[in-house]
């Protein structure tokens, strides 16, 4: 006899053994003689044959074959538990009701303390119209609760996934009633509590863990980050915000909790909330502005630059005797420079501005790694936004002076001056200073960021083969968005250097490339106009559609950009500049456009269609942020 759907009414727990659609009953069955097998002892008394027999019936669904074989297994091996659950399910199945009745009364009462053997029972009998039995056996177990908690856990989970969640939590609760407060009980009843939704008591859970020790702060917050919605007003979000303002309201001392309602907020994208709560929680632990300097760091990396700046500002306000006031005053102009990166507002009176806070910022930072970070950022600075490349050379041949040779900051540095002095025409110097980086740190990020400089001036050169020689070997690299700019280097220069026209075409793009790199934007839309008029597609094409978005966006032609965008995807939709493109699109609707549907579309479409991408963790926290806040800016 075959199963039919009809039939499998009768056996909703079978999720105990990985049951999940009334249409694979044989699969259902497979996986429950799988546990069988592996916990099956040589001593047993059926052969590897006679096992594969039955597993081809279970999983063909002859549940009448399968039968025989499992009672003879079973009355060789009663002590072998999953004989009799593989048993029970093939008499429900087959809707012999009363054959599974009988075995589960005869294996209950020889093993009533076994949690596989209770739950199975008791769910047959709530199942099946005689709760007081299941009562019964419930009332047995608890007059002989073992103090082990495995055991407890082990039949409130199964419990659990046979729909009892009501009667999984009573299991616990009724274990902690007798044996005292157990971070393993409260870690469980919270999971219990969240699928039972009972959100308030999983936060009342929690609290309960901090005051049993802080040292499962970190338990709780993994805790949270699987309870917490994205939805700053979901039912959980709510009961775990309102318990534990109501704990701290009693207990304000309490700066592990404090610090995980912060930690909420954050999770919320609740940055001036998180603020708050970061600024009390300075206050009281006197914490000087550590706790609030952190908080910056965070939202500036999550792309809240206002609220990044808030922080930072509020560090900077502490003044000099503060232990942080050189680091707040560092990121405060870090951030500033991001933040008009982002929203494209690095021109004009902004840039003025921004130069004008890295010269005060300078000022007053001592020599070290905060002015040495900050030195080699204003160089490019300089350089790359003010058309100030000898200026930014001579900071940069300055600030060399004052690092210790071989040094991360020595490297860091030469790597920038690198960069300008390509930017100045120079295309052979650039290439010794690459090399001096690279041999005193190798297999570093800054090792393989000078391999890169030295890759990309080879292309610039048109020096092909080379640079697809080093771009095969960076597309290993540890760093992400190099090993994606190799990526993408290597597969332009890939397919096109077997033939001449291709190789002359190239030739013209790497010309056009480094144009637009040296900031020289009429040569460089020279160049791509000529390119583009012999060029009807290709990866050349996608390629130079791409460095001609970045200068529309420079002369602050959004739309026209974004046009090249959508003719880029359209006509080269498997390029691996489809997903830069779309970030680029959504960030010019959501900033420069104000268009936050349109954005929103295109971070969506960047989540959904790009998995893979280097640029998701912004999409997705630029989506949220959105779809939070509508067209309120972070």
């Amino acid at each position: 006899m075959k199963i039919e759907p009809r039939l499998l009414r009768h056996i909703g727990w079978f999720t105990s053994i990985g049951f999940q659609s009334a249409h694979k009953a044989g699969i259902v069955f497979s996986l429950g003689l799988t546990l069988f097998v592996l916990t099956a002892s040589p001593l047993a008394a059926q052969t590897d044959q006679e096992v594969q027999v039955a597993q081809v019936y279970l999983e063909q669904g002859e549940l009448e074959k399968a039968q025989t074989f499992f009672e003879r297994f079973y009355q060789q091996r009663p002590d072998r538990h999953s004989y009799f659950t593989i048993l029970v399910q093939i008499y429900i199945a087959l809707e012999k009701i009363k054959e599974a009745e009988a075995l589960l009364e005869k294996h209950h009462k020889k093993y009533p303390e076994i949690p596989e053997v209770l739950s199975a029972y008791i769910d047959f009998h709530l199942r099946f119209g005689q709760p007081k039995l299941g009562e019964k056996a419930m009332k047995q177990w608890n007059r002989n609760m073992p103090s082990d908690f495995r055991l407890v856990e082990e039949l409130a989970n199964l419990l659990s996934l046979k729909a009892h969640g009501t009667l999984a939590i009573q299991v616990v609760e009724d274990w902690q009633k007798r044996n005292g407060i157990n971070p393993l009980a409260l870690y469980k009843l919270v999971d219990f509590y969240v699928s039972d939704n009972q959100p308030e008591k999983a936060a009342n859970q929690l609290i309960q863990l901090l005051k049993v020790s802080v040292s499962y702060y970190e338990g709780v917050k993994t805790r949270l980050v699987n309870l917490l919605s994205e939805e700053a007003d979901a039912p959980v979000n709510m009961a775990i915000k309102q318990a534990f303002v109501a704990e701290l309201q009693k207990n304000p001392d309490e700066m592990e909790l404090a610090s995980l309602l912060m930690w909420v907020f954050i999770h919320e994208t609740n940055f001036s909330q998180a603020l708050i709560h970061a600024k009390a929680i300075d206050q009281r632990s006197g914490s000087e502005g550590r706790v609030v300097l952190d908080l910056g760091m965070i939202c500036q990396e999550q792309q809240a630059y206002q609220a990044a700046n808030s922080c930072f500002s509020f560090v900077a306000s502490l003044g000099e005797q503060s232990p942080y006031y050189i680091e707040a005053r560092t990121a405060e102009v870090q951030n500033m420079e991001d933040w008009l990166r982002w929203d494209g507002r690095l021109s004009g009176e902004q840039l003025l501005q921004l130069s004008q806070a890295y010269q005060a910022t300078l000022r007053v930072l001592p020599s070290g790694p905060n002015s040495a970070q900050l030195k080699v950022r204003y160089a490019r600075l300089l350089a790359f936004d003010l058309n100030k490349q000898e200026e930014a050379i001579a900071l940069l041949n300055t600030a060399m002076n004052e690092f210790r040779a071989g040094s991360i900051e020595e490297a860091r540095a030469k790597i920038a001056l690198a960069d300008i002095l390509i930017a100045t025409g120079d295309l052979w110097e650039p290439s010794l200073l690459y090399g001096q980086v690279e041999k005193a740190l190798p297999n570093t990020p800054e090792g393989h960021e000078a391999k890169w400089g030295n890759t990309r001036l080879s292309f610039f050169r048109a020096e092909f083969p080379w640079a697809q020689t080093q771009a095969k070997v960076l597309k290993a690299s540890t760093t992400k968005h190099i090993a994606n700019d190799a990526l993408g280097l290597s597969l332009l220069m890939n397919d096109l250097l077997a033939e001449d026209s291709n190789v002359a075409a190239l030739a013209t793009y790497a010309r056009a490339d480094c144009a637009f790199y040296s900031r020289n934007m009429d040569r460089a839309v020279s160049i791509l106009d000529s390119l583009e008029t012999t060029l009807k597609f290709g990866p050349i094409l996608t390629a130079s559609r791409w460095i001609r978005y970045q200068i529309l966006e420079r002369q602050g032609q959004i739309e026209g950009a974004i046009e090249v965008l959508k003719i880029l995807i359209k006509n080269d939709p498997e390029s691996l500049l489809v997903d830069d493109a779309l970030l680029a699109m959504a960030r010019m609707y959501e900033n420069q456009l104000k268009q936050v549907d349109k954005a929103m579309e295109a971070y969506r479409t960047l989540l959904l269609e790009h998995s893979g991408s280097l640029h998701n963790q912004t999409a997705r926290i630029r989506y949220r942020v959105l779809k939070s806040q509508g067209s309120v800016a972070p």
